[in-house]
């Protein structure tokens, strides 16, 4: 599973290829204020993943547990799909 909390809002991000940088750079830049309003479940790919990870761990604590990030998701797609 990943971990979200039942019936409150999930914002998926997700990108292909080389595309996912720029998705990475902009989500980064709006992070906390998304992270009020929904859960996020972001998909950085591997290019970014470890920014993406670090970036992750200067969240102040109460937004980390809203925040599952991953470079991608193989059988769990279909749940953050339906997420």
């Amino acid at each position: 599973t990943l971990g979200l909390v039942p019936d409150e809002r999930v914002f998926l991000v997700l990108g292909g290829s080389r595309g996912a940088h720029s998705i990475n750079r902009a989500l980064s830049g709006v992070l906390e204020q998304v992270l009020e309003l929904a859960q996020v479940v972001h998909l950085s790919g591997e290019l970014d993943w470890a920014w993406v990870a670090e970036r992750r761990a200067a969240l102040p604590a109460a937004l980390q547990t809203r925040y599952r990030a991953f470079p991608y998701l193989h059988e769990e797609m279909g749940s953050a799909l339906a997420a």
